[in-house]
């Protein structure tokens, strides 16, 4: 840091000074003030005075923010590689995020996640990442991607890697299960965070998660449980997502309250890219949490102070001397509009994005995952020999929200052959990775749509291929045509593709533009509403209806899994007649 000493003591001209209105975190001012830009960090920052030489000034209308944070989400949500996010995200403001690759890890282990921080290392964002902490999720997923202790260490010896991604298996936690808590041991031994996951754990449970090590939460469903965990000195993330919207359940509760929790940021966890074009990333949850009552200065201390101190890294700390050069303009402290980015002291955005990222190698294997067997319509029966009627277990997914519900319906048998009531959809996941070729069975209600399939290869967290169909052809028809273009999302009807969406990496994003992968998604959501699809997000909720740690019903390649009893259940739970 040597080489910043002759600039910030005035002795040789900044690259680029900003004036303005600078929101302080510190101390939660508005002042009047200037921040200078050299060698890619800030070596200038004064409130009164004379103006420093520098060789660029900058004035744009509004006010001088830190660049934003996003506190935990999964890059590998939106759809797009590490170059394509950063693209749709730095008109938006974001500086840095705080990454869990578990996504890509279940596919690819080790490989994986150190292709996502080299294909990350040279962004003008900061992209951290935390090393996967459970893959698979449960003992109730199949995946070829494996994060032994070995792996754990050879990424902890990385840049830009803080820590343990967030700990979902709960009960390996509280229980003492060796493996899991080798993990967090060898983690907090080397001074790093370990992030949690902790949906509706309170009370003891709670103290002995916390005791083991995990520090932060973005789980919190109700204002009551976020406020326990805050109240025990867990950082909480509130989520505002593409579906996940907890923040509305929970910041109104901490207003009213008059709560000052120190430990309160926010995260978009898991954000499609039609989301990011439409209404933004870390911008679009500082105007809601405004929306809902909270002191702009306030929001934005959360988003860029508090993830900064979580993450540890001191030249992350916003708007300090020797921080790295990053810095947002917004029009208003209500709207967030982004006017200027300014990442490594450098002009990204005004008004558009004033320099290109150049691509990043992708292994050819990762353009060849998806591996699933041929099936026949046998292959997806749902028996219940022995009478004409069946009482049946349904997952009942709901709109945005992670969490389903545990529904009981009846419905008809045709020669043992459990059928679909009205309104209920056939629920399926096939291993898709070449391990076993496994096929779980369920049913689902909520989707609305009929005569077709929808289905992906986005299907948390091992991210086998997850399909909902009214009609077994078109199941099988849907599971073909997603292994030939290579994984992404499919909506067929009588046997042919309607829409499709491609994800050539891994099956969980491509290296096209953000606009182009959120053209697909439109034209996909626009087909399904036209067969009478009703929810809003359909394919974010689909790809959730396989995540075995969230209650309170999901189905993996395994089976039926009822989350809060932590087993496999039969999906007939009583044959009749």
């Amino acid at each position: 840091m040597r080489d910043l000493l002759e600039y910030a003591l005035g002795k040789r001209p900044l690259d680029l000074l900003l004036e303005g209105p600078i929101v302080d975190v510190y101390t939660g001012e508005v002042l009047e003030g200037r921040i200078g830009f050299a060698k890619g960090r800030i070596a200038h920052l004064s409130f009164e005075g004379p103006r420093p030489k520098a060789r660029r000034i900058l004035r744009p209308k509004g006010y001088v923010l830190p660049g934003l944070v996003d506190s935990h989400m999964h890059l590998e949500s939106t759809m797009l590689t590490p170059r394509r996010f950063a693209e749709a995200v730095i008109p938006h403001g974001t500086a840095a995020a705080l990454l869990d690759p578990h996504e890509i890890a279940n596919v690819f282990g080790l490989r994986g996640v150190e292709w996502m921080l080299d294909a990350s290392r040279e962004l003008p964002i900061k992209l951290y990442f935390q090393v996967p902490s459970c893959v698979p999720a449960s003992e109730f997923e199949t995946s070829p991607g494996r994060i032994d202790l070995p792996a754990l260490l050879a990424l902890l010896s990385r840049d830009r890697v803080p820590g343990l991604g967030e700990v979902m298996d709960v009960p390996s936690v509280v229980l003492g299960d060796t493996g899991m808590h080798d993990k967090i041991d060898t983690v907090l031994a080397q001074g790093g965070i370990v992030d949690g996951h902790a949906p509706e754990v309170l009370g003891d449970w709670l103290n002995a998660y916390m005791a083991s090590g995990p520090m932060s939460d973005h789980e919190s469903h109700r204002f009551e449980e976020a406020l326990e965990k805050l109240r025990k000195g867990m950082w909480v993330f509130l989520r505002y997502g593409t579906i996940e919207r907890d923040i509305d359940r929970i910041l109104p509760g901490i207003l009213k309250a008059g709560l000052r929790a120190r430990l309160l940021s926010f995260a978009s966890d898991d954000l499609s890219p039609e989301t990011i074009r439409d209404l933004g990333h870390v911008d679009r949850i500082l105007r809601r949490a405004v929306e809902l009552g909270m002191d702009p200065v306030d929001a934005v201390v959360s988003a860029t102070l508090v993830p900064a101190l979580y993450i540890r890294d001191p030249w992350l700390l916003p708007l300090r001397p020797g921080s790295y050069g990053s810095a947002v303009v917004v029009d208003d402290l209500s709207s967030f509009k982004v006017n200027t980015v300014i990442l490594e002291g450098e002009v990204w955005f005004r008004g558009r994005l004033t320099k290109e990222i150049g691509p990043h190698r992708i292994p050819p294997d990762f353009l060849m995952s998806v591996r699933v067997p041929d099936l026949e319509p046998e292959d997806l029966h749902i028996r219940a020999d022995g009478g004409s009627r069946a009482r049946i277990l349904v997952i009942g997914a709901q709109e945005d929200d992670v969490y389903t519900e545990r529904l009981v319906e009846e419905a008809e048998v045709e020669d043992g052959v459990v059928l679909p009531p009205r309104g209920v959809h056939y629920a399926f996941v096939v291993e898709r990775h070449g391990v076993y070729g496994g096929v779980g069975r369920g049913f689902v209600k909520g989707f609305g749509f009929s005569g077709g399939a929808l289905a992906g290869t986005v299907a948390h967290d091992s991210h086998n291929m997850i399909v909902v169909s009214d009609d077994l052809e078109d199941a099988l028809a849907a599971m073909r045509i997603l292994r030939e273009i290579g994984g992404g999302y499919a909506l067929v009807a009588d046997g042919e593709p309607v829409a499709t969406v491609r994800l050539e990496v891994a099956g969980l994003m491509s290296d096209r533009p953000m606009e182009e992968v959120a053209e697909d998604v439109d034209r996909l959501v626009s087909e399904y509403r036209s067969m009478g699809g009703t929810m809003g997000n359909p394919l974010h909720t689909l790809s959730f209806l396989s995540l075995s740690v969230i209650p309170a019903l999901k189905i993996t390649d395994k089976g039926l899994v009822d989350v809060r009893e932590f087993r496999i259940v039969n999906p007939v739970l009583e044959v009749l007649d």
